[in-house]
């Protein structure tokens, strides 16, 4: 496999991120579940350390994810109202 081919499905698998955030605050269900934090903590890795960084710092589906613990609710700036308990 060609690193770009890699890398042009990997950042598609990012905006399908972006789609399924766009309508609901979480990725499954209506409150924050593992699947939030292990995407989020994957994404923030990878913001770390690949040189798609940049790419993916600025997508809001890394920051809807990668909540400090003990944050249920999803931050107003990512989500807008309807997102907030």
């Amino acid at each position: 496999m060609e690193p770009s081919w890699v890398e042009a499905k990997f950042l598609g698998h990012i905006d399908a991120l972006e789609t399924l955030l766009a309508a609901q605050c979480w990725l499954v269900g209506a409150e924050r579940t593992i699947a939030d934090i292990a995407v989020g903590s994957q994404l923030t890795k990878i913001v770390r350390t690949s040189h798609l960084a940049p790419k993916i710092a600025q997508s809001p589906a890394r920051h809807r994810m990668a909540r400090p613990h003990g944050i249920t609710t999803p931050p107003t700036e990512y989500f807008g109202a309807s997102c907030q308990a």
